[in-house]
């Protein structure tokens, strides 16, 4: 039986968007892997210019194809999943004097054009992660 923690780092993908570029972190080795050169956290703001502010810009992407199954009780198992990360990231930044919040809103054709992503990888949920001002 895989732990819960090792489905969830095959099942959630967060990319690091910065803006030098975007990452991928690789969990198994504590790594992050580039993807792409430049600033693209336009994509993850959406309508809302601050997080074109915030100095990093974590994104939560849903793969189906890890998990899987698409079926409605994995859908919500993985979203589950999501939201748990981005607590993580809420709990850490509180901990460490940074600000973030959890937000659905973003470009989600942009970013799958620009992850290359397929047709069962999802962007669900983002954090824009920053020092208060």
């Amino acid at each position: 039986m895989t732990s819960p923690t090792a489905r969830n780092r095959q099942e959630i993908r967060v990319y690091v968007f910065t803006k030098d570029g975007v990452g991928l972190f690789d969990h198994d080795n504590h790594a992050l892997i580039s993807v792409v050169e430049g600033d693209h956290r336009g994509l993850c703001a959406g309508p809302q210019a601050f997080v074109k502010q915030a100095p990093v810009c974590l994104l939560m992407v849903a793969d189906f194809e890890k998990y899987g199954s698409e079926a409605d009780h994995a859908k919500t198992m993985v979203f589950c999943d999501a939201g748990i990360v981005s607590e993580n990231i809420s709990l850490y930044c509180a901990a460490a004097g940074l600000c973030t919040v959890p937000r659905g809103i973003m470009n989600h054709e942009g970013l799958i054009k620009l992850l290359n992503l397929s047709s069962k990888q999802i962007p669900v949920l983002n954090n824009p992660v920053g020092y208060a001002k």
